[in-house]
């Protein structure tokens, strides 16, 4: 083989190496990005009301997902009360939000279609799913 066609086959090898390197170096980064979220699942649900004592009725609205005092998420809940939600890893305070509910907060003030989850949060894992379940107690 002649030193010109040997010097071409080195300097392609070269940059072959180079390509799949940085091609490597992408996948890694974009893998690493996909595993800094988690899963929040659950189920939205009314219990009591007007026939108290009774089983929980899934409800539609909206499920909240705060963080110092910023909500990360707001995600849309379909009449039956199911709900998923991908979010950076944390620990969030969990707003249920429906206008078939009336209820009343720690401090004694009614929230018109609010349910806050008072007391619990919920904290997200990189790459795994976390159930919760927002059960407003309605009188």
């Amino acid at each position: 083989m002649n030193s010109l066609r040997m010097g071409r086959t080195v300097r392609t090898a070269s940059a072959l190496a180079v390509a799949a390197g940085l091609l490597s170096a992408c996948s890694s980064s974009l893998s690493g990005a996909q595993a800094t979220d988690g899963t929040v699942t659950g189920a939205f649900d009314v219990l009591g009301g007007v026939a108290p004592g009774t089983a929980r009725s899934p409800t539609p609205g909206t499920i909240e997902l705060s963080a110092h005092g910023h909500v990360v998420a707001s995600v849309p809940v379909p009449r039956s009360g199911s709900f998923r939600a991908q979010v950076p890893v944390g620990t969030y305070q969990v707003t249920g939000i429906s206008s078939h509910l009336h209820t009343e907060t720690s401090t004694g003030v009614t929230a018109s279609g609010t349910c806050p989850m008072v007391g619990r949060s919920v904290t997200v894992t990189a790459g795994r799913s976390t159930t919760v379940e927002v059960d407003c107690v309605v009188p």
